[in-house]
């Protein structure tokens, strides 16, 4: 197995660093097999989820990477990038290769994420994205992948109920846990 550590503060766009196993004494991010970083002034890193089959190829070398100050059109948005694998070494601009996905303006759409696990039953994962911010109280995007949209707007909402509920700080993505056939959040 590899390593995926996000380091939101690191620099000044954030990174993401990558080790490839096996793993033995201590790691040092000077060390890492890949390092991710994105847009100046960006919260790159602030999480992450990997581990998923987001393309559909059959390998679950796809990885998300959350940043919820991401700035879109003079607006922060928070964003996610959807990196597919294989991976090679070396030091990338996510904006220049990975997907991005951008969330609504005010919501911090990228502060959470899970993608282990299919939602719609279709063979392929799909993605959870939390945004705290959203409305005020926050929220939860479910996307189906693969995805041919870049924004989360048209996605399934799940929203909280009350002013600062934060509904969507954590996410995640579960097996079958009533035995329906689907993956469960």
């Amino acid at each position: 197995p590899d390593i995926l550590i996000g380091a939101y503060g690191s620099g000044d766009t954030g990174r993401v660093f990558v080790f490839f196993g096996p793993f033995s004494g201590s790691l040092d991010t000077d060390s890492a097999d890949v390092v991710y970083t994105a847009t100046v002034g960006t919260q790159v890193g602030f999480s992450v989820a990997g581990g998923c089959d987001l393309d559909g190829d059959g390998n679950q070398d796809d990885f998300l990477i959350g940043d919820p100050a991401a700035v879109e059109i003079d607006q922060t948005t928070g964003a996610l990038w959807v990196v597919t694998g294989p991976i090679s070494t070396g030091t990338y601009n996510l904006d220049d290769f990975a997907t991005k996905l951008v969330g609504v303006p005010g919501s911090a759409a990228g502060s959470a994420l899970s993608c282990s696990g299919d939602l719609n039953n279709d063979g392929v994962d799909d993605i959870l994205v939390g945004a705290p911010q959203y409305e005020g109280r926050g929220a939860a995007f479910v996307v189906y992948t693969p995805t041919s949209s870049r924004r989360l707007e048209g996605s399934i909402i799940l929203m909280g109920e009350a002013p600062s509920d934060l509904t969507g700080s954590r996410v995640a993505i579960t097996p079958d846990l009533n035995n329906d056939g689907f993956d469960d959040l």
